[in-house]
């Protein structure tokens, strides 16, 4: 039992990431709840709106609740939307710039392999070597990256300006070699960089991560209350009439 506890908490820890979120943190409803703050006065204190969210037209103008207030359910339909705004505002102030780029791993290669240059590549593959990999894309060869760099580096002269003393200084079968064809041929290996580097950067600031969850499970649990109280109700005039 105590090893499949701890089997359970280490793959937790291990895929507990701020891309695994995003559909809580950034769905529709916390999107939706952007407004709250902007309009939320008007759902407190204009009665038009208040008898509207009492539902007294779907349970036929009789008591709409089954075990809540109407002004404590409207109360809460509000500070739980509210709660999600905070937490969809932190998310977007406290996300890893991975997530910012992208939130999920392929839209965040994809925008990597089309619109940055080769020098943060070289940046990316430096951090991975530098530290401990996270997962098998971290393993590629360096043999693959060298050459991609070299490719990568290559202007039309056919002189590589980073090598112009190597012996290496020569690349047999290149009549010509751009950055765009250096990335076409060796995308497997820069894919693999991008991969690791999505899922190493998208682990941390993982405490406020636990905090804008919290947050936001508040703002969920509140909404939740309300919507099984109208749901009881209806469910109580449906079948007792």
């Amino acid at each position: 039992m105590i090893s499949w506890i701890r089997l359970k908490w280490d793959t937790l820890s291990y895929n507990f990431s701020w891309d695994q979120f995003t559909w809580y943190l950034n769905g529709n409803v916390a999107k939706a709840a952007r407004f709250v703050p902007i309009v939320g006065y008007l759902v407190i204190f204009n009665d038009y709106v208040t008898d509207q969210i009492t539902f007294q037209n779907l349970t036929n103008e009789v008591q709409s609740t089954l075990f809540l207030d109407p002004d404590v359910r409207l109360r809460l339909i509000f500070f739980g939307f509210l709660f999600l705004a905070a937490a969809n505002a932190l998310y977007f102030l406290m996300r890893p710039y991975t997530i910012k780029i992208g939130e999920s791993s392929e839209e965040f290669s994809e925008y990597y392999l089309n619109q940055v240059p080769s020098h943060v590549f070289l940046r990316l593959h430096q951090e991975i070597r530098q530290e401990e990999h996270w997962t098998p894309d971290g393993k590629y060869f360096d043999d693959d990256w060298n050459l991609f760099w070299r490719e990568a580096q290559w202007p039309f002269s056919g002189q590589n300006q980073l090598e112009k003393h190597s012996k290496l200084s020569d690349l047999n079968g290149y009549d010509r070699v751009d950055y765009e064809q250096a990335k076409n041929r060796h995308k497997s290996v820069l894919l693999s960089i991008l991969r690791e580097t999505y899922f190493r950067e998208s682990r941390k600031r993982r405490p406020q991560l636990v905090l804008v969850i919290a947050l936001a499970t508040f703002g969920y649990a509140m909404l939740l209350v309300p919507s099984i109280d109208l749901t009881g109700r209806v469910i109580q005039l449906t079948i007792l009439g």
